[in-house]
């Protein structure tokens, strides 16, 4: 539910920036400016797209993990499908254009694979010591995720 709060920000500000009100309104930030940010917000929001496919897939392979739906085996496939999604952002992310996006953004795929990783693991396996790993990579990508909502904010100041 967060990501699809974040990416509904985003888009809200990318609206924001384009808005005639926008243009009206006195601003620290030149017209220039506000075409650059909404260039990068653009850009932006084909990366984080994969957010809104990645995480529910990593979420419904858990819930069919949890209630024996299917075999961890097939749940494992899922969440090594995650890995594939996120390893393509990965190459995208470069061409963002901006040095906080990328940065923040590979710091977010890279939680994103790294839960995929552990939770293929443990439904392959069981093993409760994944559950950490899953709990600690789902933090680091809120907190990335966090640092990229207050940068994008901060364009539009």
């Amino acid at each position: 539910m967060a990501i699809a709060k974040r990416l509904i920000g985003v888009f809200c500000i990318a609206s924001l920036l384009a808005s005639p009100v926008f243009a009206q309104e006195k601003s620290e930030m030149s017209p220039a400016d506000a075409m650059k940010a909404l260039q990068i917000s653009g850009k932006w929001m084909q990366i984080w797209v994969i957010y809104a496919y990645t995480v529910p897939v990593l979420e419904y392979s858990e819930y069919l993990y949890s209630e024996e739906i299917v075999s961890g085996d097939d749940c494992a496939r899922l969440d090594e499908a995650v890995i594939n999604i996120a390893e393509v952002a990965q190459k995208v992310l470069p061409k963002v254009g901006d040095a906080t996006l990328t940065r923040e953004g590979h710091a977010c795929v890279d939680a994103v694979i790294k839960w995929a990783n552990a939770q293929a693991n443990y439904h392959k396996t069981g093993a409760a010591k994944y559950k950490e790993i899953i709990e600690e990579a789902k933090d680091e990508m809120e907190k990335h995720g966090d640092n990229i909502d207050d940068y994008l904010d901060s364009l539009g100041k």
